[in-house]
């Protein structure tokens, strides 16, 4: 019996410590992986450079603003960490680089989109601030500026929601409404200025046609009387012309020049498309078409003669250019103006033969010193030294109303004047030897 009991507490004993040692608390864990440090100080580094882009967007709302991407940038971020606990590399650079480009591209484009926004709340308000010192502006465009009040209100609201897209376009139309403003009031001051130019056009084109020309050939022109006022108040003109421009497609109706004359009517054609392209609102037209109106008079104005002198034969004292000038111009020492007029006629002003009809400029100070120094100059060229000091020398002072050119110019061919003039040394002569 004792021996039974002895067996069955051995037996008891044995399955206790069998069960001991099969009990999962007493399993063996395998040792984990260590992690490498270069993979760790990756994981940091995008860690870092996440958190720092998650404040800077909350910085500038890009969180409130774009709220899907910020959110998926937090998933990916999330996917990172995740990553990083399994050791997966290539998902954790992936994830990482793609939470960072949504980060880095919601902030710049808040901050893009917040300055576009500033710039244009800048010029609306400013805009309707400018109605109150300019009520009439107000008056003729105020359905304009009551679509600036609304679209302005409105994108304030999509703002204050955050809804970056909404506002764009609100404040986008309220710009553009207030560009159409000011450009049309840009137009508008244009126009004014071209008006005033083209009236002051209007009484040159009248003072030239009341001169006397003359070309090349001797042929005279009458001076004929004309004024454009009755084309400058009559709109049904000015539509007609624009009306035939557009007929014969072309922006001008620009002829050959052939004559002096047409030198005169293509000035006073130019101008009166300019005056109607500005009224149709085409203010560089006008203004191309102004400035060929005043080329074109500029340059008939330049062909304006006092009168012609018939060249008598057998006259005492006999005629000359500087008889000439004391009769027109009083100063016969003006008569290279004379010269200079008729040159294509006079090629020596030392000779004028009977019969030639000379024609005299209106008297002009600086065309006179700048003939004198023309005949100075030539003069030295056909070796008439002493004839070129005497004209040159006068123009060495001259009034301020003539450009500082002319004496310069003098003095530089005074100086080679000068040069031929001077009288050679005489050689030495050699001693002979007796």
């Amino acid at each position: 019996m004792l021996i039974k009991k002895i067996l069955s507490f051995s037996l008891l004993t044995l399955l206790a410590l069998g069960c001991k040692t099969t009990s999962p608390e007493e399993k063996v864990i395998p040792p984990q992986k260590e992690i490498p440090q270069e993979f760790k100080s990756r994981y940091k580094d995008y860690k870092q450079t996440i958190e720092k882009l998650k404040e800077e967007a909350q910085v500038w709302e890009a969180n409130l603003f774009y709220p899907e991407l910020y959110q998926e940038a937090l998933a990916r971020e999330k996917d990172m960490d995740q990553a990083f606990e399994d050791m997966q590399e290539e998902s954790l650079t992936r994830n990482a680089q793609k939470a960072i480009e949504i980060l880095v591209d919601i902030i710049k484009t808040t901050k893009d989109n917040k300055d576009r926004i500033a710039f244009l709340k800048e010029v609306i308000e400013k805009e309707l601030a400018n109605k109150e010192a300019n009520p009439q502006n107000y008056q003729d465009n105020a359905s304009t500026y009551e679509c600036i009040h609304t679209q302005y209100f409105k994108g304030s609201e999509h703002y204050r929601n955050k809804n970056m897209e909404g506002a764009l376009e609100a404040f986008s139309a309220a710009y553009y409404a207030c560009h159409k403003l000011l450009s049309s009031a840009q137009v508008k001051d244009e126009q004014e200025a071209i008006r005033l130019a083209a009236e002051k056009q209007l009484k040159e084109l009248e003072r030239v046609s009341a001169l006397k020309v003359a070309d090349n050939q001797g042929k005279i022109v009458k001076p004929k009387s004309w004024s454009g006022y009755d084309y400058l108040n009559d709109k049904n003109k000015q539509v007609e012309l624009l009306t035939k421009v557009k007929r014969e497609e072309s922006a001008s109706l620009n002829t050959a020049i052939q004559t002096v004359e047409d030198l005169l009517n293509q000035a006073r054609q130019s101008w009166e498309l300019a005056v109607a392209y500005n009224e149709d609102g085409q203010t560089q037209l006008a203004k191309e078409e102004l400035f060929l109106s005043r080329q074109y008079s500029n340059t008939y104005a330049e062909y304006a003669i006092l009168d012609v002198y018939l060249v008598k034969a057998h006259q005492r004292p006999i005629d000359t250019l500087w008889k000439i000038a004391k009769i027109y111009y009083k100063d016969p020492y003006s008569w290279p103006m004379i010269w200079i007029r008729n040159r294509a006629l006079i090629k020596d002003p030392d000779l004028i033969l009977p019969g030639w009809k000379i024609m005299q400029d209106p008297k002009d100070i600086v065309g006179l010193y700048t003939a004198r120094y023309e005949i100075g100059y030539l003069r030295y060229k056909n070796g008439q030294y002493e004839e070129a000091q005497k004209t040159l020398l006068p123009l060495l002072e001259v009034p301020s109303s003539v450009p500082n050119w002319i004496p310069i110019l003098s003095q530089e061919v005074l100086d080679k004047v000068n040069s031929k003039l001077k009288p050679k040394k005489p050689k030495k002569q050699k001693n002979l030897k007796a």
